[in-house]
């Protein structure tokens, strides 16, 4: 039996809770860098997501697959593409860009999925969706880019390009999710988010094996991202 549509009032709530988690997060790394490293502050903020999905699964009684299932690979290899890597991209790339510039190179991504979707999937390009797109990629340059535009923000464009490259793993995340074995969304959302916290923390542990405790400021960040738009997002 089908899920009876949200009211109008709630969906807006929703969408607008969405943004406000999404558009936080920028901040949250772009802060959380100044004091942890990347590799630590993706795989701190991996487990603290992966906990509070599985949590939540488990207690809305939902049953994991066994591990020789192929959704645990399926979703695997999401958590890496969808997750560790372009998180990991994110926090290397705000070392030297800030957070505005940062969602607005994100705000990118839209165009890279429905772009991917006609090509790969049934969802093919329509000039009413490349016009949505625009738009809505104005609004955010309009509402995220600096106030002093300038050719010398193309300074940093190695590290523009590597949240560039954040976002075509999202992008490419969103269409091969699905091809991919149906299953819940919590379970699915959670399996994703393990593997990827294994992922995490075994490339923090190689790369920084002595940086892993954060300091009260990358702690706040770390479980704001991690219970805002790495679990809710």
């Amino acid at each position: 039996m089908e899920k009876p549509p949200l009211p109008r009032p709630a969906l807006i709530l929703l969408c607008a809770a969405l943004i406000l988690i999404w558009g936080s997060a920028f901040t949250f790394v772009g802060v959380a860098v100044d004091h942890i490293s990347p590799y630590w502050l993706t795989a701190w903020r991996l487990v603290v997501g992966a906990s509070a999905l599985t949590f939540y699964a488990l207690i809305m009684g939902h049953r994991f697959p066994p591990l020789s299932d192929k959704r645990w690979r399926w979703y695997g290899v999401l958590g890496l593409t969808g997750a560790v890597i372009p998180f990991l991209l994110m926090a290397k790339g705000q070392l030297s860009v800030d957070s505005g510039l940062t969602a607005v190179i994100v705000g990118a991504m839209p165009l890279i999925t429905i772009v991917l979707a006609h090509f790969f999937t049934d969802e093919k390009l329509t000039p009413f969706k490349v016009l949505g797109f625009l738009l809505g990629f104005l609004g955010v340059a309009v509402l995220f880019m600096p106030e002093e535009f300038s050719f010398g923000l193309t300074d940093s464009w190695k590290a523009q390009l590597i949240i560039l490259c954040a976002a075509c793993c999202y992008a490419g995340t969103t269409v091969a999710a699905k091809r991919a074995p149906e299953t819940s969304a919590p379970i699915g959302s959670a399996i994703m988010m393990i593997a990827a916290s294994v992922a995490g923390l075994a490339a923090a542990l190689i790369v920084d094996p002595t940086g892993y405790v954060p300091n009260a400021t990358a702690l706040s960040m770390i479980l704001l991202l991690g219970f805002g738009s790495t679990t809710v997002g």
